[in-house]
């Protein structure tokens, strides 16, 4: 299924649904671990990541569309499931970024766990302002 038509798989777990796409599933095959290992380990340590604030996903509707946005600041380290856009919170800052751009706008801190999750290390001030000035230029209009 992923490989022959390009989707995502989704398998239930313990704590959290596990995602196979084919992004992460070339990740996994580009590992120098056997592919069943690398996708074991993987699935065990998504059901695992205890360390990692779990953003909630909050859903907002105008009666046709629904999308989906998570908050995400600077004091905490998260854990994202897929949501449409993700809002950077500051004291006088929001931004709203796609989904698509956090792991540009985390740098280095952005580590993809599966298909549709990612976790997210907690910053200092320092690391937090580069974060919002990534974030401000593949922001979305107001």
């Amino acid at each position: 299924m992923v490989d022959a038509e390009g989707q995502t798989s989704l398998m239930a777990g313990p704590r959290r649904a596990f995602a196979l796409g084919p992004r992460f599933l070339a990740a996994l095959r580009a590992g120098d671990a056997p592919l069943e290992d690398a996708l074991l380990a993987a699935m065990i340590t998504l059901q695992g990541l205890d360390e990692y604030y779990p953003a909630m996903a909050l859903g907002l509707s105008d009666g046709a569309t629904t999308t989906t946005h998570a908050v995400w600041g600077p004091r905490s380290a998260y854990l994202f499931h897929r949501v449409d856009t993700l809002v950077l919170r500051d004291d006088d800052n929001r931004l709203v970024i796609p989904w698509a751009c956090g792991p540009e706008v985390a740098g280095d801190g952005w580590c993809w766990r599966d298909e549709d999750h990612a976790t997210v290390g907690r910053t200092d001030a320092d690391g937090w302002r580069a974060r919002l000035a990534r974030a401000r230029r593949v922001a979305l209009p107001a």
